[in-house]
C-alpha cells in the first residue's frame, strides 16, 4: 500500500463518499504496518463540521460507517485487504475491549485464536442483539432494585430505597436452575397493606384501554422465598427473541413478569430490566447519578408487559406474547379467567353466607327464648319462698349457661368460616388455584363439624364429673 497508484485509488474512496475517509482513516490508523502515516493523509482541518461526530461514532461497531467500508469492499480491493486482514483490526480490538467492561465469551474466544475481525464483530453483535449464554447469566453477581411502579409496598422493603441508593440487594442464577437472593429487606411492619383500588383502578384501564395507569399495577406484598428459580424464555417484553434474551424468575409458585436482557449504552456491563424490577451487573448508582438507569429512560415498562403484569396479580401463568396482537388476547384471556375463578371462589363463599343467616337466626331464637324464661321465672317465683327462689336461681343459671354456650358456638362458628375466607381469598391470589382455595372452605368446614362432635362429648362427660 506505498505505492503512488494505491495512495491515489485511497484518496478517490476517500472523496467519493463523505464517510469514506472517515472510515478508512479510522482503520488505516490502527495498522501495525505504519499508525503515522495515514493521519498526515487526512487533516482535520479538510474535514465538515459534521465529520468529527462521524468520527466519534467510528467506535460503535454497529453505526453505518462500519457499514460503509463493508459496502467500500465489494468494489475496491484495497477496501477488501483493509476490511479484512486480521492484522489491520488487532489494534481496535485491543482498544475495544480494554474501553468495555463486558465482552462476551464467543468474541474473547475468537480473539485467544486470532481473528481479530471475527473478534471485533462478534463482540458488536452480541451488544445489538442483547443475550447472555447460561455460563455468562451464572457468572454474573447482580444487584437488584425494584422501580417505582412496583408500589410502596415493594419500596418500602427494598434496600435500594431504604438506603436512598447506598446498597442494593444481591441475586445468583445457579447452574441448577435456582436463584439465591440476599441482602433483601423483609420487614411485615415496614410492608403497608396492599391497596385494593389500585388493582381495580387498573383493570377497569385495561378494560377501557388506557394502558398509561396500569402503572399502578403491582405485585401484592408478602413473604419473599429465598428459594427461587429461573430459566429462559422464548418471549419478554412483548416479542420473541434467541434463547438468553429474556430469563424468567419465580418464587416457587408464579413466575414474575419477565427479565429482558440489556447491556449498558457506554459499558456494554449487562442487566437485566423487567416492568417492576432492574438486576445490573454492578453496583447501581443512586437516582440521578447515573441517567442511562433512571426509571424514566429504561426500555421496558408496564405497558410493555401488561399482560405478564396482570398474570402476576391473579395468579395465572406468565403469557407467551410476541406481538401487539397476541398481548391483547392475552389480556382478554387472562380478564376472563380471573372473572370465572372469582365467581367459583364467590359461589363457595355464598354458601357460608347462607350458613351465617342460619347461624344469626339460631341465636336470635335462643335470645328471644332467653328472655321468656327470666321473665315467667321472675314472675312465677314467690317472694315469701326460700326454697323455691333458689331452685330457681339455679335453673335460670343452668338456663343462662346453655344459651351462652349456643351464642359462643354460633360466633365462634361465622369467625372461622370468615378467617376461611380470607385464607381461600389469599390462597387463591397466591397460587391461581380455585380448587385448592374451593377445597380449604369445604375442608375445614368438614373439621369443624367433627371438631364440634368431640367438643359436645368432652362438655357431658365435664357436666357427668
Amino acid at each position: 500500500m506505498s505505492t503512488g497508484k494505491d495512495v491515489s485509488l485511497v484518496m478517490e474512496l476517500c472523496h467519493s463518499s463523505p464517510l469514506g475517509h472517515v472510515v478508512l482513516h479510522e482503520v488505516l490508523r490502527t495498522t501495525v504496518a505504519n499508525p503515522d502515516a495515514w493521519p498526515a493523509l487526512f487533516p482535520a482541518e479538510e474535514r465538515s463540521d459534521g465529520d468529527d461526530d462521524d468520527a466519534r461514532h467510528c467506535q460503535q461497531p454497529w453505526n453505518r460507517a462500519i457499514s460503509l467500508l463493508r459496502t467500500m469492499s465489494h468494489v475496491s480491493q484495497l477496501a477488501r485487504s483493509v476490511a479484512t486482514a486480521d492484522a489491520l483490526w488487532k489494534p481496535a480490538v485491543h482498544r475495544l475491549f480494554e474501553e468495555k467492561a463486558f465482552v462476551c465469551t464467543e468474541a474473547l474466544k475468537l480473539k485467544e485464536e486470532g481473528k481479530w475481525r471475527k473478534a471485533y464483530f462478534a463482540a458488536c453483535r452480541r451488544v445489538r442483539e442483547p443475550r447472555l449464554t447460561q455460563g455468562e447469566l451464572c457468572s454474573i453477581n447482580f444487584h437488584k432494585r425494584m422501580k417505582k411502579c412496583a408500589g410502596d409496598a415493594w419500596l418500602l422493603r427494598d434496600p435500594y430505597w431504604v438506603t436512598h441508593g447506598a446498597r442494593c440487594a444481591t441475586m445468583r442464577f445457579l447452574d441448577d436452575g435456582h436463584a439465591e437472593t440476599s441482602g433483601e429487606q423483609v420487614s411485615e411492619a415496614a410492608v403497608p397493606t396492599n391497596d385494593e383500588g389500585a388493582n381495580e383502578r387498573a383493570d377497569t384501564a385495561v378494560d377501557n384501554g388506557a394502558p398509561t395507569t396500569l402503572a399502578q399495577l403491582h405485585p401484592p406484598p408478602g413473604a419473599v422465598s429465598t428459594r427461587r428459580k429461573w430459566r429462559f424464555s422464548e418471549t419478554g417484553g412483548g416479542r420473541g427473541g434467541p434463547l438468553g434474551a429474556f430469563v424468567r424468575l419465580s418464587d416457587g409458585v408464579r413466575e414474575f413478569p419477565t427479565f429482558v436482557v440489556s447491556f449498558h449504552r457506554d459499558t456494554w456491563s449487562p442487566y437485566l430490566e423487567s416492568c417492576w424490577a432492574v438486576a445490573a451487573s454492578w453496583q447501581l448508582k443512586p437516582e440521578g447519578e447515573d441517567s442511562c438507569m433512571d426509571d424514566a429512560n429504561l426500555a421496558i415498562s408496564v405497558d410493555a408487559q401488561k399482560a405478564e403484569a396482570l398474570a402476576y396479580n391473579c395468579g395465572l401463568p406468565m403469557p407467551e406474547v410476541r406481538s401487539p396482537l397476541e398481548m391483547k388476547n392475552a389480556i382478554a384471556e387472562i380478564l376472563e379467567k380471573r372473572d370465572e375463578d372469582q365467581r367459583r371462589l364467590l359461589h363457595a363463599m355464598g354458601i357460608q353466607d347462607e350458613e351465617d343467616d342460619e347461624d344469626n337466626r339460631e341465636t336470635t331464637a335462643v335470645e328471644e327464648h332467653d328472655v321468656a324464661t327470666t321473665s315467667a321465672g321472675a314472675s312465677a317465683t314467690p317472694t315469701n319462698s326460700t326454697t323455691t327462689n333458689f331452685d330457681a336461681i339455679i335453673q335460670a343459671n343452668r338456663d343462662f349457661l346453655s344459651s351462652f354456650d349456643s351464642r359462643w358456638n354460633a360466633v365462634k362458628r361465622r369467625f372461622d368460616r370468615a378467617i376461611n375466607r380470607s385464607i381461600a381469598t389469599i390462597a387463591l391470589g397466591m397460587t391461581g388455584d380455585v380448587d385448592h382455595a374451593e377445597a380449604l372452605l369445604t375442608g375445614s368446614q368438614a373439621r369443624r363439624s367433627g371438631g364440634g362432635a368431640d367438643e359436645r362429648r368432652f362438655e357431658e362427660d365435664e357436666e357427668e364429673q
